[in-house]
């Protein structure tokens, strides 16, 4: 089925479109990133945009062909659904992936206090940065259940492990977690590579009770948006029961 629509799209894609442009698009690009974990996201970037045209290329077609075997009515409106429909698809499937990005951002602020809290405690116990960074990554992989915090703190490891300058290695870690927790935690720990651990014990103590503050108020904000979310429902509701009382009493009135 897609088959021919997607030949279709990468033509229109390589040789018609503004590929470059697209491809620029540094929102799709960091989303993408981020969510599968890897800086080189040409390949994913090509599937995506060529679904996209895909689905424009079968509802556009589907519905002009509906309006020409249609016997000359309503043609317009035909060209006119298929094509807002088509609209609504494409701009569902950035919203998915937005979504998917909040829900990673939301998860890796849940699983921050835990992750600055094993740090302090193993790095209080005269463990280095980097065996400490490995052994909650050891610990992590023992779970076999895949969390963006600790997937990031494994690709630094592996950096670590390839003898990249630490400093570079921390730097890139916060600016891919993209989260302010998470890049204070990076500059945190490039100073004390550059001024040693006379406070750095203090600052991490500090960092684990801001930390779990952080997660409560991520909280509360979860189950405010939550209960937004149940208003329309319920305003929707409220309204049937309304009309339900209200059309039998007025029907038996009689003026």
């Amino acid at each position: 089925m897609w088959k021919l629509p997607d030949l279709c799209s990468r033509f229109l894609l390589r040789h018609i479109l503004p590929y470059d442009r697209l491809r620029q698009n540094q929102k799709i690009l960091l989303c993408m990133q981020a969510l599968y974990l890897r800086d080189d996201v040409s390949d994913d970037l090509d599937r995506y945009y060529v679904r996209k045209i895909s689905i424009w290329i079968l509802l556009t077609g589907a519905a002009v062909l509906l309006a020409v075997l249609n016997i000359a009515q309503n043609r317009i409106l035909w060209i006119f659904v298929g094509t807002s429909l088509t609209a609504m698809i494409l701009v569902r499937q950035d919203q998915k992936l937005y979504r998917s990005m909040k829900e990673r951002e939301y998860q890796m602020i849940i699983d921050y206090p835990q992750i600055i809290s094993e740090l302090t405690l193993l790095h209080q116990a005269g463990i280095s940065i980097y065996q400490t960074l490995s052994r909650i990554v050891a610990q992590y992989e023992k779970k076999g259940k895949r969390r963006y915090a600790y997937e990031e703190l494994k690709i630094l490891v592996r950096r670590l492990e390839r003898n990249s300058p630490e400093a570079e290695a921390f730097s890139r870690f916060g600016q891919r977690c993209h989260l302010h927790c998470y890049m204070k935690l990076a500059n945190l720990l490039t100073q004390n590579m550059k001024k040693g651990n006379k406070q750095f014990v203090y600052l991490l103590q500090a960092e684990v009770m801001a930390a779990y503050e952080l997660r409560k108020n991520q909280a509360i904000k979860r189950a405010q948006e939550a209960e937004s979310k149940l208003l329309l429902p319920m305003g929707i509701q409220l309204v049937i029961v309304m009309a339900l009382i209200m059309i039998p009493a007025v029907s038996q009135l009689s003026f």
